[in-house]
């Protein structure tokens, strides 16, 4: 669980306006956790209960000999049994599974007013804070909607509401608890919820115009379809309901008198004492009856689980698949983008190579013709070496011969005897004969 998170435990009886609570709750922000109960014709916008967590209350009081239904009191020493330990394990697995990511969440159940005290022990061990949200109806009004609903007489009706009431503030004495009236939720929701939330000192969710809206339409006073009916004759038990119900009409106007349900509930107990071997009686006849419909119920909790986690299966293949069809779309369509990117970018690429192919062609070209041009002026300027050595080689022989000639001529008997000649025309000087 979060180091701050906070939980509420809205507790309630059965027909005082905890679905309506809880959903209200949920329209702010609080999570409830995804395995809700849904709607039924007695309760159409739904009742906002954790269906493992309903499961779990539902399976004690049968372990422990009661009903929803039973107004009387749990077994004496009830925690300590193994009932209440198994209980304890499932619902810490449960908040553990759903609830660890959550800074503020709820849980509703009205079968959780008889078990405060086991969900003090499942908080405290997981070391989160919480609170308890009591939402109150008038007794008269819950009776008439239970002789509507299941047929029940007004007396168990008003017995079942001061069990389940007195049991929720005995067993929250030393939590932070507020008071919540059904008349107030359907007036003001937003206020009402407001001012619960600051009283549990819990971190007031930031409510925008979408949510204010959305509340408003979810809690509106069509909701009540039960007012009191008709009088029926007072009762020891009724004057008990009626008293009681004043006093949670103080604590929701903002009056400390949580100890005076103290001394009303020691006169349900003495007014309890007559009924109970009666009551027991009739539960003796009665509940075994209605442990065959919970193991049906049990059967039909089952079957909707796996049918909801088939369905929820069913509906995250969905949405995979239209996820692996978005990617596939999405990747295809990069893919296609990447594609003409990269033919785009070869097309310039090629363009540029074909580019410096053609200016390295050119400048080949240019390279050959001066080679060839050099070539000519190479092979010309041979021809004329060769024919330059020609004329040193036709000179040099020429030299030779003078050489040789010259060689005669000085070495021939002539060029001795005319010697004296030359010697004196050289002493004459030139021009003289």
């Amino acid at each position: 669980m979060k180091p701050n998170s906070f939980g509420i435990l809205v507790a309630g009886m059965h027909r005082s306006g905890t679905s309506a609570t809880a959903g209200a709750l949920q329209h702010l922000g609080v999570a409830l956790g995804e395995r809700l109960l849904t709607g039924a014709q007695d309760n159409p916008k739904g009742y906002f209960e954790h269906e493992g967590v309903v499961h779990v209350h539902e399976t004690l009081l049968r372990e422990l000999g009661s009903w929803w239904c039973d107004p009387r009191p749990l077994p004496e020493g009830w925690m300590a049994m193994p009932a209440a330990r198994r209980a304890e394990d499932d619902l810490v697995g449960i908040l553990r599974r759903d609830f660890a990511g959550e800074a503020l969440w709820a849980v509703k159940d009205p079968r959780a007013c008889r078990m405060v005290a086991l969900w003090r022990r499942c908080v405290e061990r997981l070391g989160v804070a919480s609170g308890v949200l009591h939402v109150v109806r008038s007794p008269a009004e819950v009776a008439s909607s239970l002789r509507s609903r299941n047929g029940f007489g007004k007396p168990l009706g008003e017995l079942l509401w001061l069990r389940h009431v007195l049991d929720a503030a005995r067993d929250s004495d030393g939590m932070p608890r507020t008071v919540v009236l059904y008349d107030d939720l359907l007036r003001s929701p937003v206020d009402v919820m407001r001012r619960a939330l600051q009283a549990l000192g819990a971190d007031v969710p930031v409510i925008d115009a979408a949510q204010l809206g959305g509340l408003g339409e979810f809690v509106e006073p069509g909701l009540r379809r039960h007012g009191a009916g008709t009088a029926d004759a007072n009762t020891a038990i009724s004057a008990i309901a009626s008293d009681v119900f004043d006093v949670f009409q103080g604590l929701a106007a903002g009056q400390d008198a949580w100890a005076r349900l103290d001394a009303l509930r020691a006169r349900f107990d003495e007014a309890w004492a007559g009924m109970d071997p009666i009551v027991g009686a009739m539960a003796e006849a009665v509940f075994p009856t209605l442990d065959g419909f919970a193991k049906l119920e049990a059967e039909g909790y089952a079957l909707r689980s796996q049918l909801n986690a088939q369905l929820a299966w069913s509906e995250q293949a969905v949405l995979d698949h239209r996820a692996t069809m978005d990617e596939r779309d999405a990747l295809a369509h990069t893919s296609a983008q990447t594609l003409a990117e990269t033919v785009a970018r070869a097309d310039a690429h090629a363009e540029a190579l074909a580019e410096q192919l053609r200016i390295r062609s050119a400048d080949l070209h240019q390279r050959t013709l001066d080679l060839e041009t050099r070539a000519d002026e190479l092979a010309r300027s041979e021809i004329e070496r060769q024919r330059l050595e020609s004329e040193i080689a036709s000179l040099q022989q020429q030299l030779a011969r003078a050489r040789h000639e010259y060689s005669d001529v000085i070495h021939s008997a002539s060029w001795r005897w005319t010697a004296p000649l030359r010697s004196l025309r050289s002493r004459l000087g030139p021009g003289k004969p």
